[in-house]
């Protein structure tokens, strides 16, 4: 899948800037997606885990959750039943909600 990401977020350990990307379930070990801009220069693989709420009617998409200031990737759906929660899910910290603990 192609997405269009108009901000900056953060998959994982790594904050991506705003831009095109590549996203891509790794077909030996399908808990690993690649996120990748499209000129090739930075991919970030993450582990993820199978969704719950994946359906027969999914569409694709990347789904995000705002803490603080920060935009967390949180989910990818590359198609029907194909949906990937990212595994290191942020937690928000008691007294800065800007600096999420995992």
């Amino acid at each position: 899948m192609i997405a269009k990401v108009p901000f900056a977020f953060v998959v994982g350990s790594d904050t991506l800037p705003a831009g095109d990307y590549i996203v891509t379930r790794n077909a030996r070990n399908p808990e690993i997606v690649s996120i990748a801009n499209v000129d090739g220069a930075r991919t970030t693989l993450v582990l993820t885990r199978r969704s719950a709420t994946e359906t027969a009617d999914d569409q694709p998409a990347l789904s995000f959750e705002r803490i603080g200031k920060i935009v967390y990737l949180t989910q990818v759906t590359l198609g029907p039943s194909n949906s990937r929660e990212i595994q290191s899910a942020p937690i928000a910290a008691d007294n800065n909600e800007d600096a999420p603990r995992r």
